[in-house]
């Protein structure tokens, strides 16, 4: 039975249809040797990347050809043993500004749709727009024609696509993302396939893979889709790779450890000339410093950014072209690269040829002997100097712009203040000048009803005045009858101004200055006793009152229960009965109630009644309308409130309700 392997069908150099439709390939040549280790027959079953994972994972194919290891593809995939390794980088337009992911959040990297590049962008980028595409061929063709600013892939194969669709100088690694193992991987229950692969793998020479790694990465044919200043980096890719194949095989390739460090040994003496070749058109200083600090190595750029020849830098200690402040920030950064660390963004200034100081930014990383050490470490800096000043530039524009926004904004707020005044004087005049309407209607309002009352008790006193003159009758009963009647319309007159002089004082007082304690009861049968004096008789007045301090202005409240009195006899019939009471209401509130056996308040008066010279039937009731205005403005002064109603035997019940 043949071992069906799934495979992308465009990841050149590592498997790929040709175009007659056969399959090619690093990885298909090795899986060629292990089905032929297991003794089985071998079919490819080549598509686009998603679908070659998700046909193992269905049971159309027997074992993925090489993918990288996630949490995600473990739930439905066994891995097996490394087979090669691989580094992952972000490409990004030669030429460009670009100096990391924070540059891109605004635009969309390309990912291939599945791999484990784009679940490592999603889990480590996660706010990084990106495109997907079925294949890296579309991947790369796409970032070529400006669908996407940038792109991730496996550094050999991006490398071989662009010299096969553009130019490997159209685009440059800028950052490393990481270097895996490429593993195999079956279905979840083919765990003795797994095992058998295993097996297989274990017996495979390591000089085997060396070969298959020099004839797709190193062969005439990567000659001619791989730009030479980019050798180096796959130099170092196959030594990953070896060492990886190594790794796998140790126990039984003991004896081939000095040929595999030989090896590592030329590739790294080579390594010098290949990266001589990939910057020398590079618009940034890349530089190698040792571990002890001297620069080793500069690009062309150098001389073009500081004045300095090449020979001037090269040997020289870095920190002789840095300026003095930034070199404790930068011995730690360069510490931080020797110790592993992959640094972006370092910001610093060098010294020029003329002493001026130049804004740098730089990314760094560190460069690993055969031994796992550190060599050296390396660096691609760029001049900001120019972008800074204009930065600077707009800063100091947008200051003053602020300050002009916040003048303009006190400007705006102190006219809106004096905007503000304005209105509210123009209000207080409009209120004023309401109020002196107000009072000017009333005082005329008062004048007409305090002449139309004088009109009548004046021509009284006229009248009989002209009569006792004229002493028409000796009869001493009739003489005394107009001497009644003029007592009688003189004290109307002296009612109405008592009654108006009062207004005056209750719309003028505070009550609580002459407040003081006494019993209501005592002051109720006073009051009473007078009523019933002035009537001479013609009513019946009672009291029925608990004995109960309150603390109220006497001489208000006295005033304002005769008014209540003065009513009472005015509106009911002779000889009746007039009750005044006091008591405690359930709320605590003393209530002074008089009740008279009269006609009532009609309903539609009660709500005006207590209303400033408010009159029922005005042309039959004579008085100035104020009796019952001033019982409600002296009840309020005292905190309190009036109310009216009519009793169900008739008459009328006017109530005081008091605070203790």
């Amino acid at each position: 039975m043949p071992l069906v392997v799934a495979q992308d069908r465009a990841w050149r150099p590592f498997s790929f249809l040709s175009d007659e439709d056969e399959p090619h390939g690093l990885l298909i040549e090795l899986w060629q040797e292990i089905a032929a280790e297991m003794g089985r027959p071998v079919e490819f079953h080549l598509v686009d990347w998603p679908e070659s994972i998700q046909s193992v994972a269905e049971g159309r194919a027997d074992v993925h050809g090489g993918l990288f290891y996630s949490d995600h593809r473990a739930e439905f995939l066994l891995f097996g043993d490394n087979i090669l390794t691989l580094s992952a980088y972000l490409f990004v337009p030669s030429g460009s500004n670009l100096t990391g992911f924070e540059n891109l959040r605004a635009v969309k990297i390309g990912v291939t749709e599945g791999s484990y590049e784009m679940e490592y962008v999603q889990r480590h980028y996660p706010d990084q727009p990106i495109e997907i595409y079925p294949s890296n061929e579309e991947v790369v063709m796409a970032a070529l024609s400006g669908e996407v600013a940038a792109y991730v892939a496996d550094y050999p194969v991006s490398m071989y696509l662009l010299d096969r669709y553009g130019h490997p100088s159209d685009f440059h690694p800028l950052l490393q993302l990481y270097t895996h193992y490429l593993r195999p991987g079956v279905g979840t229950e083919n765990a003795a396939l797994l095992d058998e692969i295993n097996r297989a793998m274990s017996t495979i020479d390591p000089e085997l893979i060396s070969r298959l790694s020099h004839r797709w990465l190193r062969s005439e044919l990567v000659v001619e889709v791989v730009p030479p200043w980019f050798r180096a980096m796959l130099v170092v890719t196959l030594l990953l790779m070896l060492l990886a194949a190594y790794t796998l095989f140790l126990s039984r390739k003991r004896r081939e450890i000095q040929d595999l460090v030989s090896t590592q040994k030329q590739v790294l003496r080579e390594k010098e000339d290949l990266f001589q070749s990939l910057v020398e058109n590079a618009n940034d200083i890349i530089y190698i410093i040792s571990a002890d600090a001297k620069i080793e190595y500069l690009s062309g750029e150098w001389a073009e950014t500081t004045g300095y020849t090449i020979e001037e830098g090269v040997g020289q200690p870095f920190a002789k072209f840095v300026h003095a402040d930034d070199l404790p920030f930068l011995y730690e950064c360069h510490q931080r690269t020797l110790n592993g660390e992959r640094l972006s963004g370092i910001a610093f200034r060098l010294i020029d040829s003329k002493g001026m100081a130049r804004d740098m930014i730089a990314n760094e990383s560190s460069v690993l002997d055969a031994r796992g050490e550190v060599s050296y470490y390396m660096g691609i800096a760029r001049d900001i100097t120019e972008r800074k000043r204009i930065e600077a530039e707009m800063a100091h524009r947008q200051t003053l712009l602020e300050d002009a926004k916040i003048k303009l904004e006190r400007e705006i707020s102190e006219r809106s203040r004096v905007a503000r005044d304005l209105e509210a004087a123009q209000a207080c005049v409009a209120r004023a000048l309401e109020d002196e309407q107000k009072v000017t209607v009333a005082q005329k309002q008062f004048i007409r009803i305090v002449t139309h009352e004088f009109r009548t008790p004046l021509a009284v006193i006229q009248s009989l005045a002209d009569l006792l003159e004229l002493d028409i009758s000796n009869d001493a009963d009739i003489r005394q009858k107009h001497v009644i009647r003029l007592r009688a319309a003189v004290q109307r007159m002296a009612d109405l101004l008592n009654k108006a002089l009062e207004q005056e004082r209750i719309e003028n007082a505070s009550w609580r200055a002459h407040a003081a304690w006494f019993n209501i009861d005592t002051l109720l049968r006073e009051l009473a006793g007078e009523a019933e004096l002035l009537s001479g008789g013609s009513r019946h007045f009672h009291v029925q009152a608990e004995s109960r301090r309150i603390q109220a202005d006497r001489e208000l409240l006295s005033i304002c229960i005769n008014n209540l009195l003065d009513n009472a006899v005015k509106f009911s019939p002779e000889q009746s009965d007039i009750l005044l009471s006091a008591y405690l209401d359930v709320q605590g509130y003393i209530c002074i109630s008089v009740t008279d056996q009269g006609q009532g308040v009609a309903e539609r008066d009660r709500a005006r009644i207590f209303g400033k010279y408010y009159r029922c039937d005005p042309e039959l009731n004579p008085g100035l309308g104020l009796g019952l205005y001033l019982v409600d403005q002296i009840i309020r002064l005292h905190g309190g409130e009036v109310s009216v109603c009519n009793k169900e035997a008739a008459g009328a019940c006017f109530t005081l309700k008091l605070p203790v």
